[in-house]
């Protein structure tokens, strides 16, 4: 059974680009608000294996789906935001598998995943 990534992020095309990325070894679901994501990571209808999330959406950002999550799978935070003193000293306490500033190259992302599903965090 291939490991299922949540996305979380409300640029579509951002969305779209990361989805082509994984949906060949992954299952992939999207959500385009911190409030959607958290509404499929509660359906339970899939074991979510990682979740990757923006920092900066509507409704619910980032670092307010991370603390909801239940069972509290791994997390990479792809974000522009990253170097803001706001999410800077809320991701040092919440501690996400791995921060990745947006734009980023594919590699990167990949390696991410793999530290993320392999347990290991960078």
């Amino acid at each position: 059974m291939r490991p299922t990534i949540l996305i979380v992020d409300d640029d579509g095309d951002v969305r779209a680009m990361l989805r082509t990325a994984l949906v060949e070894d992954y299952e992939v679901i999207e959500a385009h608000s911190g409030l959607d994501g958290l509404k499929e990571h509660m359906k339970g209808m899939h074991k979510i294996d990682l979740v990757i999330t923006d920092l900066k959406m509507p409704d619910l950002n980032g670092i307010e789906l991370i603390e909801n999550l239940i069972d509290e799978p791994p997390v990479i935070v792809i974000s522009a935001y990253l170097p803001l003193p706001e999410f800077r000293d809320e991701l040092s306490r919440i501690k996400p598998v791995a921060t990745i500033e947006k734009p980023f190259r594919l590699e990167t992302f990949y390696k991410a995943i793999e530290r993320a599903l392999s347990g290991s965090s960078s």
